[in-house]
């Protein structure tokens, strides 16, 4: 019923998907016909999403965007689309003549009553960030099986470190690196935060971070076995006795004092972020960045008022103003991180500081199983990066500002510098000096998404024109996964967003797009909501006229499925034994043995020796940080939760089952 309802309503069908993956396919994928199969559920909700919400705003404009797509492949549509509305944030005259028709009819259709009007932004009130949002709702893309995008991606990674190898071999100016290294002397209490670092570089205060490393998986109990070996002291008996010696496998010698330790690699990897491009990630072993994420958390504390790094809002606020006055001027970085060299860090940071600290971040990047030699002072997935980027760009932008000072009639205050990460917020006067000094130290500045004149700011993801709320919905870059055909389907798939660093499946990015889309594109919101029902018919509704948007929640319309096992009985002692199977032309018997182990990366664990490393784990926490409450309620009521167990750290149990050759009497 749901399907032939969506046949009804679709203005792209599965036939049609099928011809625009296969214009795509060669351009972004060496496997096409696994990129094809792989993507065609999410170019359906994609493409008539689109068109439905183009549609809502001009009544042919969508038909002009479809034959287009048909023609010249989606990926093609979506660039033009995004240049498109880049020139509409500078105010230029959009050169695409399709776009250009239909922001002529999103201006004479947005003061027409019945339009929807969305109630936290002004999509539905406004014809530019109504025009916007149809622009740029489809660039977070992220198709499957797209390597030549990855690959791309990767050596762009390279030739960035490649850069930063070439800027390392040439001094920086003495000059430039004097005034960031005295701005930066200014922001903090080095001596403070430096003696508290080297306090807590102790195997009871490493940190477990959430996600996979290089040398484990995301569980708890992964990362038990791999301190177990590269940190065996972080297991201490009462009383403080060492126990490296009972991990079998624990090699200490490899974390002492010889030349091993100076070896701290990390795995670069592509995961999805755009239609054009991958983001890069890196991942540091589990004893790396439980170092590192005990340093930040001590850092954090410390951190100048100039970086709000738990708090976008200040710098989405000040993008706000500036928009209005003109005052502030937004800076964004290409590369931010990757740019910053380990010799300008440790230039410009306190010698003692940068000691200490520099033991905490990576050595060498691993691509494809290549070691390198890293260029850059430490990649996005370290827990230090974002603190330590942070900390230069103020103190370059605090430098730039002074800079400025000293040879302007009219002076702007430093202390209006605001930086979140590469983001960064300066007085619009020092604009130009900032972008040169930035240049000067070996930084990419991003014109295209600077702004230091017009009406336009954008900073933390915030975007307004003269104080008007522009950011837009988007198609969500999460990978959605299902089929499509006779009927859809949607395919139940964990994957960690490469963005947000949560789990999510294609159900639940559905839902919340549908959300989004609700009083924005409501033909397109429905869609959507036909598509989910289709696969989950118990998908629970808001009632009609309620506040709450439509999906709301789904009741489990899962079983549990055993796999079958193809079973015979012994003919004489009626024991069941698989039946008969041809090896090397002889008539063998295999008999099933059940076994039960762990499904971990390193094999089977033994049980005594897990469930000893998690109590020495959880011992070593209640010593640190003392009885662990699942809410406020029950701290006060002293009602302590219980440990994790085996299981829930380890993971669930498996069967394995063993086949062992018997013979008949």
């Amino acid at each position: 019923m749901a399907s032939s309802i969506l046949s009804s309503i679709e203005l792209v069908s599965a036939t049609d998907i099928d011809r625009i993956t296969k214009i795509d396919a060669p351009k972004v994928s060496t496997n096409q016909d696994a990129y094809i199969q792989k993507n065609q559920f999410g170019y359906y909700i994609l493409v008539n999403t689109w068109l439905m919400a183009i549609r809502q705003y001009s009544r042919y404009g969508w038909i002009r965007v479809l034959d287009r797509i048909k023609r010249d492949g989606l990926m093609s549509v979506i660039a033009s689309a995004s240049s498109s509305s880049d020139q509409l944030i500078r105010g230029e005259d959009l050169s695409d003549t399709v776009f250009r028709n239909i922001f002529t009819d999103v201006k004479g259709t947005i003061h027409v009553p019945h339009t929807p009007q969305c109630a936290e932004k002004e999509i539905g009130r406004n014809p530019t960030a109504t025009m916007l949002f149809l622009l740029r709702y489809p660039k977070r893309l992220s198709p499957l099986e797209n390597d030549l995008v990855q690959k791309a991606s990767l050596q762009d990674f390279l030739n960035t470190e490649n850069r930063t190898k070439l800027w390392q071999r040439h001094e920086y100016s003495p000059y430039l690196v004097n005034r960031v290294r005295e701005e930066m002397t200014l922001l903090v209490n080095w001596k403070e935060v430096t003696n508290e670092v080297i306090k807590h570089m102790t195997p009871e205060h490493i940190v477990l971070t959430g996600g996979a490393n290089f040398d484990s998986r995301a569980s708890l109990g992964e990362k038990l076995v791999a301190l177990s070996t590269t940190e065996p002291r972080y297991f201490p008996r009462p009383f403080g006795f060492p126990v490296g010696i009972f991990f079998e496998g624990g090699k200490t010698e490899y974390w002492g004092y010889d030349n091993q330790y100076d070896v701290r690699p990390v795995d670069v990897r592509a995961v999805p972020k755009s239609y054009k491009a991958s983001r890069i990630i890196a991942m540091e072993t589990v004893r790396n960045q439980g170092y590192a994420k005990a340093a930040s958390l001590i850092l954090d504390r410390y951190m100048p008022h100039a970086t709000p790094i738990h708090n976008q809002g200040i710098n989405q606020e000040l993008a706000r103003i500036g928009s209005i006055d003109g005052s502030l001027a937004t800076v964004d970085l290409s590369h931010a991180s990757d740019t910053i060299a380990k010799m300008f860090a440790f230039e410009v940071f306190p010698k003692g500081f940068w000691s200490v600290i520099s033991e905490l971040l990576g050595t060498h990047t691993c691509i494809n199983g290549t070691m390198r030699l890293m260029q850059q002072m430490s990649t996005a997935g370290n827990a230090l990066t974002f603190q330590l980027e942070s900390l230069i760009f103020l103190a370059v932008a605090k430098a730039a500002c002074v800079l400025y000072n000293e040879f302007a009639d009219v002076p702007v205050d430093p202390e209006i510098v605001s930086v979140y990460g590469d983001d960064i917020i300066v007085p619009t006067e020092a604009y130009e000096t900032l972008r040169d000094v930035l240049s000067a130290l070996g930084f990419i500045v991003n014109d295209s998404k600077s702004y230091a004149s017009g009406s336009y700011r954008e900073s933390c993801g915030a975007e307004y024109w003269d104080g008007i709320d522009m950011s837009s919905y988007y198609f969500p870059r999460f990978p959605l996964e299902g089929k499509i055909g006779s009927s859809v389907e949607i395919r139940l798939k964990y994957r960690r967003d490469s963005f947000t660093g949560e789990m999510a499946d294609s159900l639940t990015s559905l839902v919340g797009l549908q959300h989004k889309l609700y009083h924005v594109a409501y033909d397109a919101s429905q869609f959507i909501y036909l598509v989910i029902k289709s696969s989950f018919p118990k998908m629970t509704t808001s009632s009609p006229d309620s506040q709450n948007q439509d999906c709301w929640d789904y009741e489990d319309t899962y079983s549990v499925r055993y796999a079958p096992a193809a079973e015979i009985t012994h003919p004489k002692k009626g024991e069941r034994v698989l039946k008969r199977i041809k090896v090397e032309g002889q008539d063998r018997k295999l008999k099933f043995y059940p076994g039960t182990k762990y499904d971990l990366k390193l094999g089977s664990v033994d049980r005594a020796l897990a469930e000893t490393m998690l109590s020495l784990h959880n011992y070593q926490q209640f010593l640190l940080h003392g009885p662990r409450y699942e809410d406020p309620l029950l701290e006060l009521l002293g009602i302590s939760a219980a440990p994790p167990t085996v299981e829930q750290a380890f993971g669930k149990l498996t069967v394995a089952w063993s086949m062992k050759e018997v013979d008949y009497e």
